[in-house]
């Protein structure tokens, strides 16, 4: 089981449709978030902390709360959870696989299973049978890196997870062009998270590998050929042409770019650094003094201003009338006391003796934090 993740906007559909022209896997683009979120939400219910269904995953940074279900959520296995009502879980795979993955979701109806993990393994026999039945599968998921674990307990000997990490500069400026906008916070918090599991898993679960967007863009032959090896698949040539890519329907897929431009089919390289002349001051001076430990770890950085001094809570305000409506309720935020936050964390990184938990509500991963520090205070 191959399984891609990453942040939105940050080429996950593009590997994942590349991926699909192999005559050696049968792959599907977003078919299984549902049962991840549902998952969360029975765990939920079952544990102190409560969230809404609705709501995103989490972050879960800064609360004693969310730290301990994020370590709950680790350590449960899918198959350890039984679904609380399996037609609703049908309904709800079918309907949001539906736009990515439409042949697949077809067949959803036809998974019979008492848990999360008979779920998950019956999706993937449709998977196959729906995309070629070839020798291997694989499937990729926005937002979603935490159930790393899950995958690789799952599928034990034949995972392979590959995490898609992008600039969070390029992301927000993606996103803050397209309709719908997303919050600033919201945007560099999973950003760090998802980059901060990357680096955790890719250094302690084995058949873990991170890859750069834009060393996918900037050198895709090599990339692609390294992506090749990892999954024990023969590279082809065909790989790399991006005129032939079908989507979940088996029609013809067209790339998803905020921008439009006429080059932006392919491997287009003015991707990479567009975010420069598109980014507001503001909002770049924001993303990068939340993300920074976190950017230095992946090898990003060019910072405004690698001191911070004229940050302040102002850069954290959101035009509203610009944001996403589903995402409204979660944005209601004090952004003083969030400022106050980020600053208590960005501080940690230059002192001397931080503890563990510490570490934890701060920085998720308490040997990422240590790797960061190390970076940051050279």
């Amino acid at each position: 089981m191959i399984f891609v993740t990453g942040m939105f906007r940050s080429g996950t559909t593009f590997v994942a449709r590349l991926l699909n022209q192999s005559e050696e896997i049968s792959f599907a683009s977003d078919p299984f978030f549902a049962v991840f979120k549902d998952f969360r939400n029975t765990l939920s219910n079952v544990n102190a902390h409560k969230v809404d269904p609705h709501a995103p995953l989490e972050d879960y940074y800064f609360e004693e709360e969310k730290i301990n279900f994020f370590k709950t959520v680790q350590n449960t296995k899918l198959s350890d959870i039984k679904i609380p009502d399996v037609n609703y879980l049908k309904k709800f795979t079918e309907e949001s696989s539906s736009p990515y993955s439409e042949l697949l979701s077809k067949q959803i109806q036809n998974i019979s299973a008492e848990n999360y993990g008979d779920f998950l393994i019956q999706g993937e026999k449709y998977l196959r049978l729906t995309y070629g039945n070839k020798r291997l599968s694989g499937f990729k998921e926005v937002w979603a890196n935490e159930f790393t674990p899950h995958i690789n307990q799952l599928f034990p000997n034949s995972s392979k997870v590959i995490h898609i990490i992008r600039d969070p500069r390029a992301i927000l400026v993606s996103n803050f062009y397209s309709e719908g906008r997303y919050p600033i916070l919201f945007l560099a918090r999973h950003w760090r998270k998802l980059a901060t599991l990357a680096f955790h898993y890719s250094k302690s679960i084995p058949n873990n590998i991170i890859v750069k967007y834009e060393d996918l863009i900037l050198n895709p032959k090599e990339t692609i050929q390294s992506i090749c090896d990892f999954v024990g698949i023969e590279f082809d040539e065909k790989l790399l042409n991006t005129e032939e890519i079908t989507d979940g329907g088996n029609k013809k897929w067209t790339q998803n770019s905020t921008f439009n431009e006429k080059e932006s089919a392919g491997f287009n390289k003015q991707s990479v650094n567009r975010w420069m002349d598109k980014i507001e001051l503001s909002d770049r001076l924001a993303m990068e003094y939340l993300c920074s430990p976190e950017m230095r770890l992946m090898g990003y950085g060019d910072f405004l201003d690698e001191k911070f001094e004229t940050i302040s809570a102002v850069n954290f305000v959101d035009k509203k009338e610009r944001l996403a409506n589903w995402i409204i309720p979660y944005s209601e935020l004090n952004f003083e006391r969030e400022f106050l936050k980020e600053t208590q964390r960005f501080n940690l990184l230059s002192r001397e003796n931080v503890s563990t938990r510490e570490k934890e509500l701060n920085f998720l991963i308490p040997s990422v934090f240590d790797e960061m520090k190390v970076i940051v205070n050279k």
